[in-house]
């Protein structure tokens, strides 16, 4: 095999792996778009004053 088809076939597993197959299995990459989203913290809803009081 030729050097430059190796390095073409490195570079090509290379993308695969950082834009589709990582991402599939739960791995953020920068490449599947993840790096400028910061994780979202899910929080309860505050409780409404009114609706805990009956009376």
């Amino acid at each position: 095999m030729l050097d430059w088809q190796i390095v073409l076939l490195v570079f090509a597993t290379w993308i695969v792996l950082n834009r589709w197959l990582l991402p599939a299995l739960g791995i953020q990459t920068c490449m599947s778009g993840q790096c400028a989203v910061r994780p979202t913290i899910k929080t309860e809803p505050p409780a409404d004053s009114n609706s805990a009081d009956p009376s």
